[in-house]
């Protein structure tokens, strides 16, 4: 990155002198280190959050309110008329062109993940 050969990087990472605008080579290291944490609790917590969204979106009673606003005169006495909703709901969602649960997912873990960085960042 730099554009040093092997012995100059590592005679300027492990120099004596600290440089006004590098970081030690232990106090880089550390940084990393903590970065990586950072980013993997992040990372776990997003993943929880959007797991919990896309379930929330299948739960009984938002596929029954969400049918229902969709019922069409006549419908509801048909007894199987959840399980066929809930049947074109889910082709639609997996179908190529929607892309519903990985839009969703991928929606909601970004948000999550930025907001778990935000707050990880604040905290140190």
């Amino acid at each position: 990155r730099l554009g040093l050969d092997y012995h100059d990087t590592l005679s300027l990472l492990f120099a004596e002198g600290q440089s006004p605008v590098h970081l030690s080579a232990p106090a880089a290291v550390t940084e990393l280190l903590s970065n990586i944490r950072l980013q993997h609790a992040a990372s776990q917590k997003a993943t929880r959050v959007a797991l919990h969204s896309v379930l929330q979106a299948f739960s009984p009673e938002g596929l029954l309110a969400r049918f229902s606003h969709y019922r069409r005169g006549g419908q509801g006495e048909n007894a199987g008329w959840e399980w066929d909703m809930y049947q074109h709901y889910f082709r639609e969602l997996t179908s190529s062109r929607q892309q519903g649960f990985e839009k969703l997912f991928r929606q909601v873990y970004a948000q999550a993940y930025d907001r778990a960085v935000r707050e990880g960042l604040e905290s140190l």
